[in-house]
């Protein structure tokens, strides 16, 4: 079966299997209806569970390998007791602001209404235990792809130990169990580790999907050294799920636009292959279009549709305190908002750029909210990367809960300029900052708002040099005004 689109019915980037997507579909379903009634299903069919959760933004990467690998599990799985299951970390109703991966899913034939997303899962069955027994201690196991901790306002939160494998190519950020089933390699895509282990091994595979494979499928949990199961076929949905992400997240790996690693070259030809996909280049090219028409979403869509949150605590307080490492402790809350349109173009002008940023930051109770877009030139063809900060003032009732241009309060305006000193930790790791042309982004950030000098480094790059700074930094004013007695600190959810 050729899958084609709604939107261009004569088009077709993908030769899929129809058993194979319809099998793919019944998991699927069966899954989420297992996951909605947890409590009575688990009990009655004495299953455990291992949920496989894709990062927090839920991009295209995250969902392509959510759901291959939970599926390959599955089928590798000879263990009754246990289930595996894909879930999409972000809520149903906003997975339509992911038009890529919607319309993926549709083209290549996968329910979209059989999917799991955040907030679908009871976890009453799940409850951490105290107990040796083993029957109890792993009735629920997480593994992570496309990220490698458990953010701590995660609902997963309580599981953190529970995590059993990762599959990512970020920063190691260390913070899963010693005894967890660790890959993590700085490949351009996520998509591209998983799909190494799934492939028949063969001239350059061999080796990697060797590696790969023999932490993902260990005997231990599936019974089987090397079972076929699991293996990519001809058709196979999850192929062109896989090779969408990769060239997505390689820019058709290409390497003066973005990381490109040695494995993605090697398993781009292979899963197209596999995808029946004889053009890449278009392929690519209708990806990257559905991706980045964000034309019609509103600011605030445009912020929500692929955010994610830290929280950095300053290393002392003051010249004079220790080390401040508690939970409790003065922190930033700190987000990141990625979308794919310049920022002077948001919104009408500079005031309700402002306005959003500022509704945006209070739902999130952060101090400080940073953007991050990327976009093709319409003049002159070049991809290009913007940045921009917006904080949050002091006096303000709540976290995010003011934004002024410039801010009203002076300890910020000076933590801004130090932000962007040539040679700071941000500049250094997204090549360069210089302030872009566009009047309205500069009035919107308090002429905050700058043009990367490498348009190939993108959140993977900002979030470690965001951790630097902050954690470097003073703690958030209204913390400070806190510690001096002026009212309650709020460390926010």
């Amino acid at each position: 079966m050729a899958a084609s689109s709604k939107e261009t019915p004569d088009v077709s980037f993908v030769t899929v299997d129809e058993t194979a997507v319809a099998d793919l579909n019944a998991f699927l379903r069966d899954t989420r209806t297992l996951l909605r009634d947890s409590r009575d299903s688990m009990t009655k069919q004495k299953k455990r569970l291992t949920l496989v959760l894709g990062n927090e933004a839920a991009d295209l990467d995250s969902v392509a390998c959510a759901v291959s690998l939970a599926y390959s599990l599955h089928l590798a799985n000879d263990d009754a007791t246990r289930a595996y299951a894909p879930v999409v970390c972000v809520p149903r109703e906003d997975f339509p602001l992911r038009a890529d991966a919607r319309w993926l899913l549709d083209h290549v034939g996968i329910d979209v209404d059989a999917l799991t997303f955040d907030g679908e899962i009871s976890f009453s069955a799940f409850a951490r235990t105290t107990t040796n027994d083993d029957d109890d201690d792993d009735a629920l196991l997480l593994v992570l792809v496309d990220h490698n901790a458990v953010a701590s306002s995660s609902a997963y939160a309580a599981f953190a130990d529970a995590v059993d494998a990762v599959v990512d190519h970020h920063d190691d950020e260390k913070k899963y169990p010693a005894a967890c089933d660790a890959v993590i390699v700085p490949t351009g895509s996520c998509a591209t580790l998983v799909a190494e282990a799934l492939v028949e091994p063969s001239g350059t595979a061999t080796r990697v999907s060797f590696e790969t494979a023999a932490r993902l499928f260990p005997q231990k949990k599936t019974g089987i050294p090397d079972s076929d199961a699991r293996r990519l076929r001809v058709g196979d949905p999850r192929a062109a799920l896989l090779l969408a992400a990769v060239l997505l997240d390689t820019q058709n790996l290409n390497a003066s636009a973005t990381r490109v690693h040695a494995r993605d070259a090697a398993i781009v030809p292979i899963l197209a292959s596999l995808a029946g996909t004889g053009d890449v280049g278009a392929f690519h090219d209708e990806l990257k279009r559905r991706r980045f028409d964000q034309s019609g979403l509103s600011p605030r869509d445009l912020l929500r549709r692929d955010y994610k949150q830290w929280r950095f605590v300053p290393r002392a307080t003051d010249a004079t305190d220790a080390p401040a490492t508690s939970a409790t402790s003065p922190a930033w809350d700190v987000g990141v908002a990625s979308f794919g349109v310049p920022l002077g173009e948001m919104a009408t002008d500079a005031r309700a750029i402002r306005d959003a940023c500022a509704a945006f930051g209070r739902d999130k109770r952060v101090d400080a909210l940073a953007l991050m877009c990327a976009f093709d030139d319409e003049t002159t063809n070049a991809f290009r990367r913007q940045f921009a900060i917006a904080f949050f003032d002091a006096d303000a009732e709540g976290k995010g809960a003011s934004l002024s241009a410039p801010p009203r309060d002076d300890a910020l305006v000076a933590l801004s300029a130090r932000m962007f000193e040539p040679g700071g930790v941000l500049p250094v790791a997204l090549g360069g900052l210089e302030p872009v042309a566009d009047a309205t982004a500069l009035d919107a950030f308090g002429g905050f708002a700058f043009e990367q000098g490498d348009p190939t480094r993108s959140r993977k790059k900002a979030q470690p040099a965001l951790a630097a700074f902050f954690e470097g930094a003073p703690p958030p004013p209204r913390a400070a005004a806190a510690r001096a007695g002026d009212g309650p600190v709020d460390d926010g959810d």
